[in-house]
């Protein structure tokens, strides 16, 4: 996965989601679901998680951002 602080110009999440997206939004925007996700993430085909409070976890948009644009390229299976 790119590991860049610059906006990705090809997929600008950051117009609705400034710095992070919760699952719900995740979802929302990919049409993935929570299973999906998760399965991906256990497999190292998507962005892992933070923590934002004791219950709650979000992902970077520009982490997002870059898994889409890797994706595109096909640097994900």
């Amino acid at each position: 996965m790119a590991k860049s602080s610059e906006q990705n110009p090809r997929y600008n999440l950051t117009t609705q989601h400034p710095h992070f997206m919760r699952r719900k939004d995740i979802e929302n925007a990919l049409r993935l679901s929570r299973s999906t996700i998760y399965e991906m993430m256990s497999q190292d085909k998507f962005p892992k998680q933070f923590r934002i409070s004791q219950r709650s976890v979000a992902w970077r948009t520009l982490d997002i951002e870059n898994y889409l644009s890797d994706l595109q390229d096909g640097q994900h299976d």
